[in-house]
C-alpha cells in the first residue's frame, strides 16, 4: 500500500550543493515554500528533499500542517518529467533519457525517481519509449493524449506509427495527437505550450505565423468539432540560463489538481493580470497565483515541479 494519501501533492526540493541552483538556493527555498503554503491548503503534500534543504525550508517559516517532509536525495527538481504519468486504471513510467541532457545524469535521475516509487509502494508499469511526463498532455476523461512530435525524435528506432500504437496501447487512449514542439525549446515539452482544461477545451499559447498556423492544423484535424480551443496571452522571455530558454512568460504552465489551480506568474502586473484573468474564466476550482521567476529562469514552472499522486 502506497505511503501517500490518496489526491496528494509530490514536490521535489533541489539539492543545495548543486552548483545548478546554489547561487540562487534563498530564491528558490523560498519559492518553493509559498508555493507549499497555497497548495496545502487543498491538498496532503509531500516534498522530497534531503536534510540540509529541510532546514532551509523550515528556516522560512512554519510549514503547512498538511506538508510532510520525505527524506531522500533527489537528483532533480522537475519531478514531471520522471514520475508516471496517470492513466484510467494505472502509472506508466516511459525511460527517462532525454537528449537534451548528459546520460550520465539521465541515468541517475532514472534510478532515483524508480527507486523512491518503489519505496513508497507506488506501482507503475513500465513504457519502452523514451518520453518526459512534461510532454504530454491527458485528457480528463483519459481519452485522448498530445504530445510533441520530439517523441519521434527521442524514439527514432521505431516507425513513427508504432510510437503512436505503443502509446495507445501504454496510455488506454483512443487517439493520440502529435504536435510541433515549439522553436526554440531545448526540451520539446508540452507543458508550456497546451493544456486541458476539461474534455471540451484546450488552452493554447497565443502563436503567430506558421507555426500557430501548423500548431492549429494538427489539433483541428483529431480533436472533435466540439472542444474549443482558447487561445493565452504568451511573452516568451529572451533569457538563457546554460542553454536553457526562461519559462517566464509561459502562464500554461500551471497547476491543475481536482481542488485548486496555480497560476506562476513573472513581476510583470500588466501581463500577469491578463493571462490570469483570461485562464481564471475557464478554470473551474479556486485559482491562485505563484510568483515563480525563481525557478523559471532554469526553463521550467509550476506545473514541472509538481506531481499529482491518485490511486489507481
Amino acid at each position: 500500500m502506497s505511503t501517500l494519501a490518496n489526491d496528494t501533492v509530490v514536490v521535489a526540493l533541489p539539492a543545495h550543493d548543486d552548483p545548478y541552483y546554489s547561487h540562487n538556493y534563498a530564491n528558490l527555498i523560498a519559492y518553493y515554500h509559498e508555493l507549499l503554503s497555497v497548495v496545502s491548503e487543498f491538498h496532503d503534500v509531500t516534498v522530497i528533499c534531503n536534510r540540509w534543504s529541510a532546514a532551509s525550508l523550515r528556516s522560512c517559516g512554519v510549514l503547512p500542517a498538511g506538508v510532510r517532509l520525505s527524506i531522500s536525495d533527489p537528483k532533480s527538481p522537475w519531478i514531471r518529467d520522471s514520475f508516471p504519468i496517470i492513466c484510467k486504471n494505472c502509472y506508466v513510467k516511459p525511460i527517462y533519457r532525454p537528449t537534451y541532457q548528459d546520460e550520465f545524469e539521465s541515468a541517475n535521475i532514472e534510478s532515483w525517481a524508480s527507486k523512491w516509487l518503489t519505496e513508497n509502494h507506488i506501482p507503475f508499469n513500465q513504457l519502452r519509449l523514451i518520453l518526459d511526463g512534461g510532454n504530454v498532455a491527458v485528457s480528463p476523461d483519459m481519452n485522448t493524449v498530445i504530445l510533441t512530435d520530439r517523441v519521434y525524435k527521442d524514439n527514432s528506432e521505431y516507425f513513427s506509427v508504432s510510437v503512436r500504437e505503443m502509446l495507445m496501447e501504454a496510455l488506454g487512449v483512443s487517439e493520440v495527437i502529435i504536435i510541433p514542439q515549439e522553436r526554440g525549446d531545448v526540451t520539446g515539452h508540452i507543458d508550456s505550450m497546451l493544456r486541458f482544461v476539461n474534455n471540451k477545451k484546450i488552452l493554447v499559447n497565443a502563436y503567430v505565423g506558421e507555426f500557430r498556423t501548423k500548431l492549429f492544423k494538427c489539433l483541428q484535424a483529431k480533436l472533435p468539432d466540439d472542444v474549443e480551443i482558447i487561445e493565452i496571452p504568451y511573452y516568451p522571455s529572451r533569457s538563457i540560463y546554460q542553454g536553457f530558454p526562461s519559462a517566464s512568460g509561459c502562464y500554461l504552465n500551471f497547476l491543475l489538481t481536482s481542488k485548486c489551480c496555480v497560476i506562476p506568474t513573472f513581476c510583470n502586473a500588466l501581463h500577469d493580470r491578463r493571462a490570469v484573468e483570461l485562464i481564471s474564466k475557464h478554470i473551474e476550482v479556486p485559482v491562485y497565483t505563484v510568483n515563480s521567476e525563481a525557478i523559471a529562469k532554469y526553463g521550467g514552472a509550476i506545473n514541472c515541479v509538481a506531481w499529482n499522486y491518485n490511486h489507481c
